[in-house]
């Protein structure tokens, strides 16, 4: 069996995603570890993804635009006896956050089932959005300029009982937004499948 680059190691039980109304394959349906424990009994998993690849540097950027400017003032501006450490702080603080976002990218999955949408992210602890479909009130597709320019974007939701929550900087947002609207639907009777 092909190992699964989505899976994230740390979850012992896989559950199948359920791969109904797949839009004529423009998105890969990932078979991706969900915490069992977060399912019903019944509950499908229509999709799981993680987000883009783009997220670790998209998350990044203001930090790296400071590492790099801390960089350039350090053959510039800084006296030279302090180049070395300047430099040695810039490229230290550009790495640590990186590394830090790629944490971020491997703990992040986002979840649609035919009962809930759900958002799971969090290193050092979970962060669990699950809001039922049906008390979805919202749902939006948003992005920045930068991110219209690399194809990514985030689809926003607001719960009637759980607030708002976000997939962000995901790939195809236009697609998972629809998606998610037809697993409303669904969800409220109005529809007939996901996709």
């Amino acid at each position: 069996m092909k190992r699964d680059p989505h899976n994230l190691g740390r979850f012992d039980r896989r559950i199948p995603v359920h791969n109904e109304g797949a839009s004529s394959g423009v998105m890969e349906m990932p078979l991706t570890a969900v915490p069992a424990q977060l399912l019903d009994g019944g509950e499908t998993v229509y999709f799981a993804v993680k987000p883009s690849a783009w997220f670790v540097l998209i998350v990044s950027a203001r930090w790296l635009a400071a590492a790099f400017v801390l960089g350039v003032l350090s053959y510039t501006v800084i006296p030279s006896q302090y180049s070395w450490y300047a430099s040695q702080a810039a490229i230290l603080m550009a790495a640590g956050r990186l590394s830090w976002a790629t944490f971020e990218w491997v703990a992040r999955i986002y979840v649609l089932t035919n009962r809930r949408v759900m958002r799971i992210r969090g290193v050092m602890s979970a962060d669990i959005f699950a809001a039922p479909l049906h008390t979805i009130e919202r749902a939006d597709v948003f992005a920045t300029p930068g991110e219209r320019a690399l194809r990514v974007g985030s689809v926003g939701f607001e719960s009637a009982t759980m607030g708002r929550g976000a997939w962000e900087i995901v790939a195809r947002p236009v697609e998972m937004h629809e998606r998610l609207q037809h697993a409303i639907r669904r969800a409220r009777g109005g529809g007939n499948g996901i996709g």
